[in-house]
């Protein structure tokens, strides 16, 4: 979250697609943030998270936000990355983007830089 909430509070809610809050993850059971800052987590209090929800709810499950005296900037849902393995694998993934990116030129040899890219010095 990316939220300026000092002086007020800003709560989260999940719920259904319908609208219907999730038991767990309502209002009432979330910490709200009362800071202002960026990447400011947002918490319930039954300490689960919502990545919990994947399983119960294939549908998907949307947010709802209440504020109070509180501006919210802007927030994103990414699965925790506690241990950095999240954050290698996006970083080899793109490693992949780019070497298949260098060799997608199936007109000439695979050994040949695609067009378009400056020929490489090998050192």
């Amino acid at each position: 979250m990316n939220a300026d909430a000092q002086g007020g509070s800003l709560s989260v809610e999940l719920v259904t697609p319908d609208g219907h809050p999730i038991e767990g993850f309502t209002r009432a059971a979330s910490v709200p943030i009362t800071s202002n800052g960026k990447d400011q987590r947002v918490g319930w209090r039954s300490g689960r998270s919502m990545f919990d929800l994947r399983a119960a709810h294939r549908g998907g499950v949307c947010a709802r936000f209440y504020l109070r005296k509180a501006k919210l900037y802007s927030f994103t849902m990414t699965l925790p990355d506690r241990d950095g393995a999240l954050a290698r694998e996006k970083a080899n993934a793109r490693w992949l983007e780019i070497i298949k990116h260098r060799s997608d030129n199936w007109g000439g040899r695979s050994n040949e830089p695609a067009s378009g890219l400056p020929p490489q010095r090998i050192p």
